[in-house]
């Protein structure tokens, strides 16, 4: 099995917007809150799937220095990563939607994967580098056997008229009604664009369609009608297509909300999963899970049982819920961020 993520570093006059981490997506700054991510990923990946291939996928040349830290040497000998470079090909054209440029790199690294000459049952994983992995993906390679891919619905399920990145659920079954040419009864799922696992043999399948739904929404675009907006809108178009059965991947991961002052979708029942998706952390838990990963004698690789490793996780990042200790640490870390803007 190959476990990845990927990294997108922006470029001057190109930049994306992510409100949860702020500033230029082309400054230093904002790609090391990524880079810690990246990094304490495939640390927890490492440490639970030993035998797990593990690959970077970035646009970058070089991997940078974090806070002078060697990050490249760390991720290639310490954690045994391979990164491979790859281009941003699947660009929309100015005023596609938002603010999000780079999102649909995605599919570059899907067209790189199904290129690979790879078996058919060679099986691959690709997430968000916001994720940490709990427990061993061996379930999910045995699962991956049966369906071929695994798919993970977003937190809209029961909303099917909540609009999620300029679309509903019932705008989206709209849309594939006009592409399929057939009656859509109910609202189609909405999949979550931070997990992809599949077979090379459905990765091959679903990048061949991924271009067909590409060039119909910029020609949907062109033509101001109703389109796609972001990958994993394509996605979900691509599933329901192919008849990939729904949230085959629901029991392995989840979308878990741990804001500041907000609401907090998190739950006990997280404790069982394998892999926790955790946008609200990246300059918070996971960035202080980076100061203990790049530490052999850290907490991190001290915890010897998968007891302790989940509890050490827990903790770090507020699963199921926030201890006093991580909120004082969060809400100081976000004064001196907003303050100074510092992003460490």
């Amino acid at each position: 099995m190959l476990i990845s993520t990927w990294i997108h570093c922006d470029e001057e006059h190109e930049e994306s917007r992510y409100p949860q981490v702020g500033d230029k997506s082309s400054s230093r700054k904002f790609q090391e809150v990524y880079w810690k991510c990246v990094t304490t990923f495939f640390a927890t990946s490492r440490r639970m799937n030993p035998g797990a291939k593990h690959v970077l996928f970035t646009n970058v040349a070089r991997i940078p220095s974090v806070g002078g830290f060697d990050l490249e040497s760390f991720l290639r000998n310490r954690l045994d990563v391979e990164v491979r470079t790859l281009p941003l090909t699947y660009r929309v054209p100015n005023g596609y939607y938002g603010s999000w440029k780079n999102q649909f790199y995605l599919f570059d690294i899907l067209k790189d994967i199904a290129a690979s000459g790879a078996d058919d049952h060679e099986k691959y994983i690709v997430m968000d580098s916001d994720c940490v992995w709990l427990k061993s993906a061996d379930p999910i390679e045995r699962l991956l056997e049966r369906h071929g891919l695994l798919t993970m619905t977003a937190d809209v399920d029961d909303e099917p008229e909540y609009v999620m990145n300029g679309l509903s659920r019932y705008q989206m079954g709209r849309i594939y009604e006009e592409m399929l040419g057939v009656r859509v009864e109910e609202p189609p799922p909405y999949y979550g664009g931070e997990w992809f696992a599949a077979a090379a043999r459905e990765v091959r399948r679903v990048i061949r369609e991924i271009d067909l739904v590409w060039e119909d929404s910029m020609k949907r675009f062109a033509e101001g009608r109703d389109k796609f907006n972001e990958e994993a809108q394509m996605l979900s178009f691509v599933y329901y297509k192919l008849g990939y059965p729904a949230r085959t991947a629901n029991p392995y991961i989840r979308r878990i909300w741990t804001p500041l002052g907000g609401i907090s979708n998190a739950s006990v029942r997280d404790l069982e999963l394998a892999i926790w998706h955790l946008p609200s952390e990246k300059k918070l838990g996971l960035s202080r899970m980076f100061a203990h990963v790049v530490r052999p004698d850290s907490p991190f690789w001290k915890s010897r049982s998968d007891s302790d490793y989940a509890a050490y996780l827990a903790r770090k990042l507020g699963i199921p819920r926030r201890s006093g200790a991580k909120l004082l640490l969060d809400a100081q870390k976000l004064v001196f961020q907003k303050m100074f803007r510092l992003y460490t």
